[in-house]
Protein backbone atom coordinates (compact mmCIF):
# COMPACT_ATOMS: atom_id res chain seq x y z
CA UNK A 1 0.00 0.00 0.00
CA UNK A 2 3.00 2.16 0.60
CA UNK A 3 3.66 2.19 -3.36
CA UNK A 4 0.38 3.62 -3.84
CA UNK A 5 0.49 6.34 -1.42
CA UNK A 6 3.74 6.96 -3.44
CA UNK A 7 2.90 7.00 -6.37
CA UNK A 8 0.12 9.61 -5.59
CA UNK A 9 2.33 12.07 -3.78
CA UNK A 10 4.29 13.45 -6.65
CA UNK A 11 1.28 14.72 -8.66
CA UNK A 12 -0.82 15.55 -6.18
CA UNK A 13 1.91 18.38 -4.87
CA UNK A 14 3.25 19.34 -7.93
CA UNK A 15 0.82 20.21 -10.03
CA UNK A 16 -0.72 22.76 -8.04
CA UNK A 17 2.86 24.23 -7.52
CA UNK A 18 3.26 24.16 -11.04
CA UNK A 19 -0.03 25.88 -11.94
CA UNK A 20 0.48 28.65 -8.98
CA UNK A 21 3.86 29.21 -9.90
CA UNK A 22 2.72 30.12 -14.09
CA UNK A 23 -0.32 31.99 -12.75
CA UNK A 24 1.87 34.13 -10.63
CA UNK A 25 5.27 34.97 -13.62
CA UNK A 26 3.36 34.49 -16.63
CA UNK A 27 0.27 37.05 -17.50
CA UNK A 28 0.09 34.77 -19.95
CA UNK A 29 -1.03 32.02 -18.60
CA UNK A 30 -3.52 34.03 -16.17
CA UNK A 31 -5.21 35.95 -19.04
CA UNK A 32 -5.96 32.35 -20.33
CA UNK A 33 -7.31 30.15 -17.47
CA UNK A 34 -8.86 27.70 -19.47
CA UNK A 35 -5.66 26.67 -20.11
CA UNK A 36 -5.47 25.57 -16.45
CA UNK A 37 -7.48 22.56 -16.85
CA UNK A 38 -5.60 20.77 -19.93
CA UNK A 39 -2.23 22.06 -18.43
CA UNK A 40 -2.57 19.83 -15.37
CA UNK A 41 -4.49 16.97 -16.55
CA UNK A 42 -0.98 16.51 -19.06
CA UNK A 43 1.25 17.21 -16.12
CA UNK A 44 -0.27 14.80 -14.13
CA UNK A 45 -0.22 12.35 -16.93
CA UNK A 46 3.78 13.37 -17.35
CA UNK A 47 4.61 12.90 -13.80
CA UNK A 48 2.43 9.74 -13.67
CA UNK A 49 4.72 7.73 -16.30
CA UNK A 50 7.28 8.63 -14.47
CA UNK A 51 6.37 7.82 -10.78
CA UNK A 52 4.93 4.77 -11.49
CA UNK A 53 8.11 2.75 -12.31
CA UNK A 54 10.22 4.70 -9.96
CA UNK A 55 7.80 3.61 -6.87
CA UNK A 56 7.72 0.35 -7.96
CA UNK A 57 11.03 -0.28 -8.52
CA UNK A 58 11.51 1.09 -4.70
CA UNK A 59 10.32 -2.25 -3.15
CA UNK A 60 10.91 -5.97 -4.39
CA UNK A 61 8.70 -7.44 -6.47
CA UNK A 62 9.27 -11.09 -5.22
CA UNK A 63 8.14 -12.22 -1.76
CA UNK A 64 8.04 -15.20 0.57
CA UNK A 65 5.52 -17.41 2.66
CA UNK A 66 5.92 -20.11 4.31
CA UNK A 67 4.70 -23.82 2.78
CA UNK A 68 2.38 -24.33 5.74
CA UNK A 69 0.57 -20.94 5.01
CA UNK A 70 -0.63 -21.61 1.51
CA UNK A 71 -3.94 -23.09 0.53
CA UNK A 72 -4.24 -26.54 1.08
CA UNK A 73 -4.39 -28.22 -2.57
CA UNK A 74 -1.09 -26.01 -3.12
CA UNK A 75 0.44 -27.34 0.27
CA UNK A 76 0.24 -30.59 -0.32
CA UNK A 77 1.65 -30.97 -3.94
CA UNK A 78 4.90 -28.93 -2.48
CA UNK A 79 5.00 -31.49 0.88
CA UNK A 80 4.82 -34.27 -2.17
CA UNK A 81 7.94 -33.17 -3.65
CA UNK A 82 11.02 -34.55 -2.75
CA UNK A 83 13.29 -32.35 -0.43
CA UNK A 84 10.07 -30.22 -0.40
CA UNK A 85 11.67 -26.13 0.49
CA UNK A 86 10.27 -24.53 3.80
CA UNK A 87 9.35 -21.25 1.60
CA UNK A 88 8.25 -20.60 -1.60
CA UNK A 89 8.89 -17.08 -3.36
CA UNK A 90 6.03 -15.75 -5.58
CA UNK A 91 5.57 -12.22 -7.91
CA UNK A 92 3.53 -9.49 -5.68
CA UNK A 93 2.96 -8.17 -9.23
CA UNK A 94 1.83 -4.43 -8.87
Amino acid sequence: MTRHNLMAVPYMVLTPLAVNSLEKRWAWFRARPFLSGPFQTAMCGVILMLSTPLCCAIFPQKAQIKVGDLEPEVRDQIRALPNPPEVVYYNKGL
